[in-house]
């Protein structure tokens, strides 16, 4: 079985605070790939949501480096894109950029599986936004979590804020025993 996990693809990110031209196509790319997901039985899929809190964004450390609010919890660019938020099985609202949250639900819908089925998730797949900062974060966390589960970067499916930052992460990823492909 496969996981596929879509890494804060929020309005936000495509035409929002923080969005990038390059973002709406590959956030098109996106849907169109959860959608082949959606009907295949032998995948269940994820969405982290970057979540953070209008009057507390400003005093963290992200909110310090980064004065830009954003993805602000229960708003239009919090939301995920399009028709995501029904094709995906589960959802996972972070914090930070990274999310010990996904790592815990996934552990147990592994275990939820190989239980009920006698199958394991042996591949993640990871795609969203933005590759150098949450894609990479949650990736690596996901490395470590599962040291021997095939995981992949699909980099047509990941937007940064620019094309060096998105090639140095996939550089780490690599590094790392993390695929980069593409669909």
């Amino acid at each position: 079985m496969k996981a596929v996990i879509f890494i804060d693809v929020q309005n936000d990110f495509i035409d929002g605070t923080l969005g990038v031209d390059q973002n709406h196509e590959i956030s098109e790319r996106i849907l169109n790939y959860a959608k082949t997901c959606f009907v295949n039985k032998d995948v269940v899929m994820f969405a982290t949501r970057d979540t953070h809190l209008s009057n507390v964004y400003p005093s963290t450390l992200e909110g310090k480096k980064l004065p830009v609010l954003h993805c602000v919890a229960d708003t239009n660019g919090w939301q995920l894109y399009g028709t995501l938020d029904k094709l995906v099985t589960h959802v996972v609202n972070k914090h930070t950029f990274g999310s010990s949250n996904l790592v815990k639900l996934l552990g147990a819908v592994t275990s939820e599986i190989a239980s009920e089925t006698s199958c394991e998730i042996d591949e993640i797949e990871i795609c969203g936004f933005c590759t150098s900062i949450c894609v990479i974060s949650n990736a690596l966390m996901l490395r470590e979590a599962f040291p021997n589960t095939k995981i992949t970067i699909l980099e047509n499916l990941c937007g940064d804020i620019n094309p060096e930052s998105h090639k140095a992460a996939l550089a780490v990823a690599q590094n790392c025993q993390i695929e980069v492909g593409q669909i």
